[in-house]
């Protein structure tokens, strides 16, 4: 790795600096107040307006009003656009490669080893695609998402995944660094932009609604990082803020969700506990390199 300044973002080093009992409390803060949100959310979620599903057609074009958002907060600009599309469901030949998509981690792994070059690469990649629903092609250049998705969730994922472009084209990684090394680092800002363009919409169409999805992310996310923290430094976790119908409709198998949590988890909860005291301004301090990562305060 020839990059110094990334070299201290790296999955191993944000890893080490998660690692740490000063982090806990913090994280602890950070679950309740997304536990508050959610449950004014949920009381409310039969009467949210989640809006229609996106026709195929219109799709670069809600890309092209969500770009100029994105690029005014992260501070960039002269971003090549990707190309936007609904995934294809089964397997297929795209871009020169086999592509296996909505299947096993197991047959994931398999098909993609020249690809995803570690177990958990696969399952972020299964976990995303099957539950979630969208992805960034690094290479050409491609944001895929599925149909299933409303407007609602598809403007702040547009957000997210137009922000792996901004990352590929500003940080200038191989494929393979993009996703053995700093699969933590990019997700976790892709997260944070996906969490700005909820707020921004929500506020923009008066609509409480676009805060749901990025709630919900946030407590899985926070809740698996957190347990899994607890675990491997011996700490008790709280049962009060894990053991109750929100983490239960969340993650049904509460034994696995104290495993290596997946790299969405990680970098979301990473770059939330630096926000939480250096506010959202890190996200277009980390794409210029000014943002430094240490243990939260």
């Amino acid at each position: 790795m020839k990059d110094e300044y990334l070299s201290k973002l790296t999955n191993k080093r944000i890893t080490e600096i998660l690692l740490n009992k000063e982090n806990i409390s913090p994280l602890e803060e950070l679950i309740n107040k997304e536990r508050h949100n959610y449950n004014e959310l949920f009381n409310k979620e039969k009467k949210l307006d989640r809006g229609k599903k996106v026709d195929k057609c219109n799709l670069p074009g809600l890309l092209a009003e969500i770009k100029p958002e994105v690029n005014a907060f992260l501070g960039v600009s002269g971003i090549a656009t990707p190309n936007i599309k609904y995934f294809s469901f089964f397997l297929g030949l795209e871009y020169g490669r086999l592509k296996v998509k909505w299947i096993s981690p197991k047959l994931c792994t398999k098909h993609h080893l020249g690809r995803y070059v570690s177990v958990q690469a696969a399952r972020d990649t299964y976990h995303y695609r099957t539950f979630i629903g969208y992805n960034y092609e690094q290479f050409p250049g491609a944001i895929e998402l599925s149909k299933r998705l409303t407007r609602l969730e598809i403007i702040p994922i547009i957000g997210h995944e137009y922000a792996h472009s901004v990352q590929v084209q500003k940080w200038d990684l191989s494929e393979y660094e993009h996703i053995k090394e700093f699969s933590y680092l990019e997700e976790g800002h892709a997260t944070g932009v996906e969490k700005y363009m909820s707020i921004f919409y929500m506020k923009k169409e008066n609509n409480s609604a676009f805060l749901y999805p990025s709630t919900v992310k946030n407590l899985f996310n926070f809740a698996e990082v957190y347990l899994w923290i607890c675990k491997e430094l011996g700490v008790k976790y709280k049962k009060s803020l894990i053991s109750d119908k929100i983490h239960k409709k969340l993650s049904p198998n509460q034994k696995g969700i104290t495993k290596m949590p997946i790299a969405h988890s990680l970098g979301n909860t990473f770059f939330c506990l630096h926000e939480a005291t250096k506010g959202d301004k890190i996200y277009s301090d980390v794409i210029h390199r000014r943002f430094e990562p240490g243990l939260v305060k």
